[in-house]
């Protein structure tokens, strides 16, 4: 005998549903889930009342939280579920740890967040952070990095303080000859010259340098209309 449908089904009733893209919430929405994923999003007066119902007076339902630059530990995973943070992007940890952390969370979505991650921070010569920053002494050794964490798996490559102009450029080419977007924490290397390179993202407003003092207004639309020619993307953290 086969088991009803709708014991797999269950049905999420706030009072207010926001999508993360409409100006307001809506009212009166219910979110299916079948099988604990996301099936369908409708007026709950359509929703079968032989499904299992979960009703939320007072809260709104919205997506899940993303934060965009993290250096996680496993204790972190329950902390951010219960903030609502549901993915999360690692930009610098031991490369073997963080991939165990992106499959565990993986195959059980109660343990941490999704995560996508970049494995270690790929620096120059004068590294910091021993344990997450993976140092170079020249351009040879940042090449092979980049191919072993591409070969392990990371979904983006992280350049560090460190590199300058040319090994900015150097582990630009290298990570997007593997298909792999590149972001970067910049120090030795200028914004101007990474976004040259084709850099995909800079954190921090790093040596964005007319973002750290009182520059004139045609010093910021400068800066400003280079990173939109370049497409590059600004993490503010």
């Amino acid at each position: 005998m086969g088991i009803p449908r709708e014991i797999d089904r269950e049905v999420i009733v706030p009072d207010r549903l926001w999508d993360g893209q409409s100006d307001k919430p809506a009212e009166g929405m219910a979110v299916v889930l079948e099988h604990g994923k996301i099936q369908n999003v409708l007026p709950a007066k359509e929703v079968s009342e032989s499904a299992p119902r979960r009703e939320f007076p007072g809260c709104t339902l919205m997506p899940g939280l993303i934060d965009a630059h993290v250096h996680y530990a496993e204790s972190f995973g329950p902390l951010f579920l219960a903030a609502g943070v549901t993915t999360v992007r690692d930009t610098g940890n031991e490369v073997h740890f963080i991939l165990v952390q992106r499959q565990e969370n993986s195959g059980n979505p109660s343990r941490g967040p999704r995560i996508r991650c970049c494995g270690h921070a790929l620096d120059g010569p004068v590294g910091i952070w021993k344990h997450i920053v993976r140092q170079h002494t020249d351009a040879d050794g940042l090449r092979r990095s980049i191919r072993e964490h591409v070969e392990k798996g990371v979904d983006q490559i992280k350049l560090y303080a460190s590199n300058d102009d040319e090994r900015i450029r150097i582990g630009v080419r290298e990570a997007h000859a593997a298909g792999k977007f590149v972001l970067a924490h910049l120090n030795d290397a200028s914004a101007e010259a990474a976004a040259a390179a084709g850099l995909n993202e800079i954190e921090h407003f790093s040596r964005c340098d007319v973002g750290w003092h009182a520059a004139e207004e045609a010093e910021d639309d400068q800066l400003i209309d280079l990173f939109l020619e370049a497409g590059v993307i600004m993490n503010p953290t």
